[in-house]
């Protein structure tokens, strides 16, 4: 299940505008001036991006105030609600026809109905569940993701005695430094929250867009 396209047009006015705010102000890459130019950059490098707004967050307020774009007042209410986005991991846990469930790695997990971009998860993840790496935002009454987001290689198991479902392999390229993990389904939170989750760094591990190209 998708936002609108309608809506998924209007996040891809919204939201690469920030990105590029975020861009002129920390000078990270000098030479990209325009929308087009940051939506053709090499895709480790968006994402690099978008990591150092995260580490930032402070400059939404900024760009909502100097509001470069001269976007309209119900559209800076929607970027200021990215305020209460959660960056992290999750598991991505079931595809429903409504939505698909994403259960953050906090013990126990909090879960998110999410909307997808251009492609539907049940494309981009056929086989649930997996981690994966993302930023969910609020988007009206709904939940989306910000497009981008790594997966790990990790496949889990159900039907243990305790009900639980537990990681029990990693496999290549998977960060040594990281253990299993044990989520138990909670019910599902429609709301967003305001903190995030604890990350680990993917490391080069492949990763997955909304398939919006430069053009």
């Amino acid at each position: 299940m998708r936002l609108p396209a309608s809506e998924v047009e209007l996040f891809y006015k919204l939201h690469p505008a920030l990105l590029l705010y975020v861009n002129q102000q920390r000078s990270l890459a000098r030479h990209v001036t325009t929308i087009p130019q940051l939506l053709a950059m090499p895709e480790e490098e968006r994402y690099a991006l978008r990591s150092a707004f995260y580490e930032q967050r402070s400059l939404l307020d900024t760009f909502i105030q100097e509001n470069p774009q001269g976007f309209s007042a119900e559209e800076l209410t929607l970027v200021e609600s990215w305020k209460h986005g959660v960056h992290g991991q999750f598991y991505v846990f079931r595809h429903l026809k409504q939505y698909t469930i994403f259960l953050d790695a906090d013990s126990p997990p909090k879960a998110y109905g999410v909307l997808a971009l251009h492609d539907d998860f049940a494309a981009m993840f056929p086989h649930v569940p997996i981690l994966i790496e993302t930023m969910l935002l609020p988007f009206k009454s709904q939940i989306t993701y910000d497009g981008q987001c790594r997966y790990y290689n990790i496949f889990l198991v159900e039907g243990l005695p305790d009900g639980s479902t537990t990681a029990i392999s990693w496999r290549k390229r998977t960060p040594a430094s990281s253990p299993p993990c044990r989520v138990r389904p909670q019910r599902l939170h429609r709301a967003m929250r305001s903190s995030s989750a604890s990350t680990y760094a993917p490391n080069g591990i492949a990763s997955c867009t909304g398939r919006r190209s430069g053009r």
